[in-house]
């Protein structure tokens, strides 16, 4: 089914492709350890949203709120399978999640990173006071160890 079945609040993260309800008399939560669920998805549904494969997951509905079964997309003779274990039975949503996007950064990006690692704004050319600080104490340290050199030949 492609609407969000009774009795349950919200929807899952993403774009739902299927809701799949399972059920069965024969099986009870006690006696059901895990099992593996696949599920075929359309490559028209995935073509006409312009859905990438790797977007695909399976998401249970358990205890009021959707969870991510880890699911692993699998490709077999052309098909596109999403492949999940479930924990107990119930309901199913078969979605894409497209990837989190990630913000370019901004002009000012250099200077707040600056501002961050040299807070006290003492740079120069590119260099952070403690380099600088250190830069010329090695030179000084050299510089005295050849005079003295130089004294003693």
């Amino acid at each position: 089914t492609d609407t969000v079945p009774k009795f349950h609040s919200g929807t899952p993260p993403g774009t739902v492709f299927v809701y799949v309800q399972l059920s069965s008399k024969m099986i009870t939560a006690k006696k059901l350890e895990s099992m593996q669920l696949t599920f075929e998805v359309s490559p028209e549904w995935m073509t006409s949203l312009e859905i990438p494969e790797s977007s695909l997951k399976v998401y249970q509905y358990s205890a009021g709120k959707w969870v991510d079964t880890k699911s692993t997309v699998v490709e077999n003779a052309g098909l596109t399978n999403v492949v999940a274990t479930g924990k107990s039975i119930g309901t199913y949503a078969v979605v894409s999640v497209p990837p989190p996007v990630l913000e370019k950064p901004t002009a000012g990006a250099k200077e707040q990173t600056d501002a961050k690692t040299d807070p006290l704004g003492l740079s120069f050319f590119g260099f952070d006071l403690t380099t600088i600080v250190i830069a010329i104490s090695v030179i000084t340290v050299i510089t005295l160890v050849v005079m003295l050199k130089r004294r003693h030949s």
